[in-house]
């Protein structure tokens, strides 16, 4: 089964990056409107003579938030979400059809499946999703604008019903990102 995945290796973790346009504009500046020339060389003049003065242009990963946008003083924080394809970078790899794990009892393909999770799945997985993260060149090493998030759980995790609902479409599958501009 490896070699149908093979090119979906490539994929992202993250799957709705760099669709949130984030344009900042100076409301105490104003710049020309510049006027433009049609295909005889015609000056047309703008609607309007002035416009609000660009200040920056960003591209933030994945779908604005709703309601995600505050301003707090002269910072404004915008939230964004990102689909995380946790099944094929993670999940599939635990899967009882995987050939690695043909022929075990069910204490052994555990043992097999902590294994594998510990020594490969799992540090490859946050180090390519921290790289996804990671954003304009910074340092892996220097990543202060990434921030853990816990989730607290009491009762049996175990159960069926409970495990679908951290996987399926669960919080294992959603990221919120806020970021912060000023």
């Amino acid at each position: 089964n490896g070699g149908m995945y093979r090119e979906r290796d490539d994929e992202p973790i993250l799957g709705d990056a760099g669709t949130t346009k984030v344009r900042v504009y100076d409301i105490n500046a104003f710049v020309d409107n510049p006027t433009t020339n049609d295909e005889e060389g015609n000056t047309i003049e703008p609607g309007h003579p002035l416009q609000l003065k660009l200040v920056g242009v960003k591209d933030l990963p994945g779908t604005y938030a709703q309601k995600g946008g505050r301003s707090i003083g002269s910072r404004a924080y915008i939230v964004t979400n990102n689909y995380v394809n946790t099944w094929y970078h993670f999940q599939r790899h635990f899967d009882r059809w995987q050939v690695q794990y043909d022929g075990l009892d069910n204490d052994a393909y555990v043992a097999a499946a902590s294994q594998y999770a510990t020594d490969e799945v799992i540090p490859n997985f946050v180090d390519r999703l921290l790289g996804e993260l990671v954003q304009d060149g910074s340092d892996l090493g220097e990543c202060s604008h990434v921030q853990q998030l816990s989730v607290y759980q009491t009762g049996n995790v175990d159960s069926i019903s409970r495990s679908s609902h951290w996987w399926d479409d669960g919080i294992f599958n959603g990221l919120a990102q806020v970021t912060s501009l000023d």
